[in-house]
């Protein structure tokens, strides 16, 4: 992926433009944020009767167009999926629906989509993990080639949390935690990136861990906050209510700056504590393998015209959504170098 590095610098320097914006005006120059993030001239949202000339012409989808999400519902990912997903179908002038097929992190829902035919009226949003992590626990029946990404879409900033009326407020009560006892902290389970990459954190502060499965990234949420679990691993977006009522504080954040809430609680770097343990992850959606590239290419330009309007530029960064419009080639640049990073992770654990 170096020799893409420069091109997306210029995408995320982009986006991180459009976030800076504030309420109200997040969307102002969208347009031309996402031209400038793929080198071209800004694009326009279709009008319905572009989307619908556009559609028929190339008879696709024939009926409506089904999003495959890996999650539950009211999951992150389930929630800027959907609202990509209103405004996709904007574009097409044809149904989108979405379809949740949860479990292991969305392993289940990759294997699920395997008896798609190329062409198929079905795509799927995909987590790079299932790729880079899973793997690594257990023989999968599924290949990145299976699948032929169409465009990159969120890439989710995440940290550890603990509750509020803990004994866990810091990263220094993290890290000084009783050696005695078991630290116990939710995740998607065995297999999943958000298991491997706390256990780097807990294994790097020489703590006895143990993980509580959860079936989703509130669940995980609910169970810290119960007691259940001394910690969790969360996007910062979801867990962005129950920091800012009181009931949750951020031990530290996986990345190199700090992350501030509205109401100035700061989660600090886990860089700043010596500790290389990125949690590296990016979302996408694909397609099967083998679908007539008139597909493909017609897919990402509407995928570019939704990232191009600025509702859905509101609505998705307010619902903590941090845009990656990668094309097919750099995402699949961008999995392989996370594969490699991740299993060095899995390797410094398990020497």
């Amino acid at each position: 992926m170096k020799k893409n590095n420069a091109k997306k610098m210029a995408m995320v320097l982009s986006i991180l433009m459009v976030a800076l914006s504030g309420c109200g005006s997040a969307g102002k120059g969208t347009t031309a944020t996402v031209a400038a993030a793929k080198n071209e001239a800004p694009v326009e949202p279709q009008s319905d009767e572009q989307a619908s000339a556009g559609a028929e012409q190339l008879n696709y989808p024939e009926s409506a167009l089904t999003i495959i999400v890996p999650v539950a519902a009211g999951g992150n990912m389930d929630v800027i999926g959907r609202i990509a997903a209103r405004y996709l179908e904007k574009e097409i002038g044809k149904p989108v629906v979405v379809e949740n097929i949860k479990g292991s992190g969305g392993a289940v829902a990759a294997t699920t989509y395997l008896g798609e035919e190329p062409n198929t009226d079905k795509i799927i949003y995909l987590p790079s993990s299932i790729f880079t992590v899973s793997p690594l626990y257990s023989e999968t029946e599924y290949k990145l080639d299976d699948f032929a990404p169409i465009i990159g879409f969120n890439q989710a900033v995440s940290g550890v949390f603990a509750a509020a009326d803990s004994d866990l407020k810091t990263f220094d009560d993290l890290k000084n935690f009783d050696k005695n006892k078991t630290l116990l902290f939710g995740s998607g389970g065995v297999g999943v990136a958000n298991y491997l990459f706390q256990c780097a954190v807990y294994e790097e502060l020489g703590l006895k861990y143990d993980t509580v499965p959860h079936s989703s990234g509130s669940e995980g949420l609910v169970n810290v906050m119960a007691g259940t679990t001394n910690v969790t691993l969360s996007s910062m977006a979801a867990a962005k209510q129950y920091v800012e009522d009181g009931s949750l504080v951020p031990l530290f954040v996986y990345d190199d700056k700090p992350y501030t809430y509205e109401n100035g609680v700061t989660a600090p770097p886990l860089s700043d504590f010596g500790i290389d343990a990125p949690y590296d992850t990016a979302q996408f959606f694909a397609i099967r393998t083998g679908t007539d590239q008139e597909i493909v290419d017609y897919l990402e330009q509407a995928f570019e015209n939704v990232y191009a309007n600025e509702e859905f530029m509101k609505e998705y960064t307010a619902a903590g959504g941090e845009l990656i419009p990668y094309s097919s080639e750099e995402m699949e640049t961008m999995v392989e170098e996370l594969q490699t990073s991740a299993k060095e992770i899995y390797d410094g654990i398990n020497k």
